[in-house]
């Protein structure tokens, strides 16, 4: 390499070969298990894992039954294909079952066709399963140390899950060319990603949390040197052969960006930075690295209508109290160096220096008399106080120079039409009450005034 490459070429030249090295390495164990790497999904039920997919209605849950939906040429030409395969493969069979679920096709990020059935009405009266999915920021944690990942995905992850004998009839799909029920797990059903996520912990009970983490159909296998991740991919390997699992042949990224999150180090001290708008809080947790503070996550929401209205400093609290009760997780028990946002100063309020700082920010020649809105803008920018909003309203009002100068943006009024003067009396009179009066003998506490507008001759009427 010439001496006058770039520092970026050469960490990009060095990263290269470094793959290319990790990727010779892997084919070699990858040719050693052939089976685990079809062009396709074999044939033939799943049988040799224990774990299938039970389905349990609700107590009084009739069949759910829906009608197909018309499909475009290239949809059917599509659907007959499908059929064909999944029909050699044994996954579906044809069904004269009281259930039906409409079928549909949805586009592949390859361009290709991917089928789906409706299951939603079925999904309404099936038992739900509470096996717990997790959560991927608990998994993303356990990666903290690692240097070196590989990225498994399973080929037609839901089709390697047998469904029990008596439940296949419930999940029955219609078509044009007649009714069939799978063999295998479908897609798009309430309790597939529970029963999928059951299955893999079961298979790599042994490895969690050790060298791989599994989410549904996706696993990750993380390991800090590169000898003990080729370790790991062969015991995966290994499990997978076993368990007849089969994975797409790769699914890589080589030389991928530098991620801008850091993983936690509880080793290590937390920071917390909030801040606050009119409109929102915002927060990011922090970790000091060899390379300085180092993101490991980011939280922001809008407020709320009443959280609108409350002071500067009690926004700001609401977004440090948001803060450390969304990451407790990580900073209960441990120190945490916190910093707000801002950067304003206090102002007390048992002097004149409120008025003097509106006077300077309002009235300078610099300013321009500008009216509520900017001034209180200009001001929140470096200083704070309880009721900021309503000090600048009244000085702006109180401004003698805004008051002469400044023009009004309201509407002029009209001009006063007075009613002309009757020509008799009695023919224009003006009535009112006057009420609260203490009880007269008769009980009336109010008397009703008629006044004639001519002679301004009075009748009262209790």
């Amino acid at each position: 390499m010439s001496g006058n490459a770039k520092p970026e070429q050469n960490e990009a030249t060095g990263i290269n070969k470094l793959c290319a090295s990790v990727l010779d390495d892997l084919a070699k164990i990858i040719r050693e298990y052939p089976e685990i790497f079809p062009d396709d999904v074999p044939s033939g039920l799943p049988t040799e894992r224990p774990q299938g997919h039970k389905i349990e209605l609700e107590r009084g849950a009739q069949p759910s039954v829906r009608t197909q939906w018309r499909l475009t040429q290239p949809k059917l030409h599509e659907l007959r294909n499908l059929f064909d395969n999944l029909l050699a493969k044994g996954f579906i069979r044809p069904s004269t079952s009281p259930f039906a679920a409409p079928i549909l096709f949805t586009p592949k990020k390859d361009g290709r066709l991917r089928m789906c059935t409706d299951y939603r009405a079925f999904n309404q009266v099936t038992l739900k399963s509470r096996f717990p999915i997790p959560r991927t920021d608990e998994l993303i944690d356990n990666l903290r140390g690692a240097r070196y990942f590989s990225k498994i995905d399973l080929r037609g992850g839901c089709h390697q899950i047998w469904v029990f004998a008596d439940d296949c009839h419930k999940i029955v799909f219609r078509t044009r060319y007649g009714s069939y029920e799978y063999t295998v797990m479908p897609f798009r059903l309430t309790n597939a990603p529970s029963t999928f996520q059951l299955t893999m912990n079961g298979v790599f009970r042994d490895l969690l949390d050790k060298c791989v983490i599994i989410y549904l159909d996706d696993i990750l296998i993380y390991s800090k040197t590169r000898e003990q991740h080729l370790k790991d991919l062969e015991a995966i390997f290994q499990w997978l052969q076993h368990h007849r699992l089969q994975v797409r042949a790769f699914k890589k990224r080589n030389g991928v960006p530098r991620a801008l999150l850091r993983i936690t180090d509880p080793e290590r001290p937390f920071e917390v930075i909030t801040d606050a708008s009119d409109i929102s809080i915002r927060a990011v947790l922090m970790q000091n690295f060899s390379n300085g503070l180092q993101p490991i996550t980011y939280e922001s929401r809008k407020m709320q209508s009443a959280e609108r209205n409350y002071p500067v400093h009690d926004k700001e609290m609401l977004a440090i109290v948001h803060a450390l009760k969304i990451w407790r997780c990580y900073l209960t028990g441990v120190d945490v160096a916190l910093r707000s946002g801002t950067d304003r100063i206090w102002v007390p309020s048992y002097c004149l220096l409120r008025e003097l700082l509106i006077q300077e920010v309002h009235d300078s020649n610099l300013s321009g008399h500008f009216g509520v809105d900017k001034t209180l803008k200009a001001l929140q920018q470096f200083y704070c106080w309880p009721n900021m909003v309503t000090c600048v309203q009244r000085y702006v009002a109180a401004c003698p120079i805004c008051q002469r100068i400044k023009s009004s943006h309201q509407r002029s009024t009209g001009l006063l039409q007075p009613l002309e003067p009757p020509q008799r009396p009695w023919q224009h009179v003006t009535m009112d009450f006057v009420t609260g009066l203490p009880a007269g003998s008769s009980g009336n506490d109010a008397v009703l005034v008629v006044v004639d507008r001519l002679t301004k001759m009075a009748h009262f009427a209790p």
